[in-house]
């Protein structure tokens, strides 16, 4: 999630299994990366079961600039947006792909960060990023690698 908007912890999340059986969650812990990167890592208070599905981290090769991603909001529609750039920080930013139709181009606002970002890569999703700025989008670049060590090593601290 953003580590400008940690989710509360009295407040339940929901993930669906492979069938669409919903299993709510409350997050227990978290640790922040701020203010290195906008993520914030939690600790549930139950595992999930298999049938919840894991996206894996996207590589530096899913990530190159000119690459369609499938950006989510917080009316759960997708959106094309084109990868624009990426830095050595941990820092990712999407522009709008002219050649596509305006349905499939908006502009992020209040309210979605901590959505997340996918790119298409072998036929699986894998996670991009999670939103900090609005317009196309912008946040921290999951591909990064340290970016990837950083989540880890807050992952084992919890």
């Amino acid at each position: 999630m953003a580590a400008h908007y940690i989710r509360p912890s009295d407040v339940p999340v929901m993930f669906h299994d492979d069938v669409g059986t919903p299993h709510e969650r409350y997050i227990i812990t978290v640790k922040s990366l701020a203010p290195q990167h906008d993520v914030a890592i939690g600790k549930l208070n139950l595992p999930l079961p298999t049938g919840v599905k894991h996206y894996d981290l996207a590589s530096p090769a899913d990530a190159r600039i000119g690459n369609d991603a499938l950006v989510t909001d917080q009316t759960k529609h997708i959106n094309i947006h084109q990868i624009r750039m990426r830095d050595a920080s941990g820092r990712i930013g999407f522009a709008y792909d002219l050649a596509l139709p305006v349905q499939v181009k908006r502009n992020l606002v209040v309210g979605d960060s901590g959505n997340p970002s996918f790119i298409l890569s072998g036929g699986d999703l894998k996670l991009l990023e999670t939103h900090t700025f609005g317009g196309p989008g912008s946040g921290p670049d999951y591909s990064n690698s340290l970016l990837q060590s950083a989540i880890r090593e807050a992952m084992n601290g919890l």
